[in-house]
């Protein structure tokens, strides 16, 4: 299973930076920042889990796993979980 954790901190005008890391061997290893508009409607964690997607960490395939008729693509859900990915906020 591939684990990440994240923090969030409040920059201003409506911003929130998102800084992601990965556990690997009960160590967090840094793999990069984003911010995201606080008006966003997926929130932290499915913006963490796009930021993964787009920059390699992870499969494309999992960006549509989300998607049905209640949610769009690229929301963090079971599906991801099931599929072996933990993103966890701190």
């Amino acid at each position: 299973m591939k684990t990440f954790i994240f923090y969030k901190q409040y920059v201003g005008r409506g911003k929130t930076e998102i800084t992601i890391h990965r556990i690997i061997k009960n160590k967090p290893v840094f793999v990069g920042r984003t911010s995201y508009n606080d008006n966003s409607t997926p929130g932290a964690i499915s913006e963490a889990l796009q930021y993964l997607i787009n920059n390699r960490y992870l499969p494309l395939s999992y960006y549509y796993l989300s998607e049905n008729s209640l949610r769009g693509n690229g929301y963090y859900c079971k599906e991801v979980e099931q599929k072996g990915v933990k993103i966890t906020e701190i």
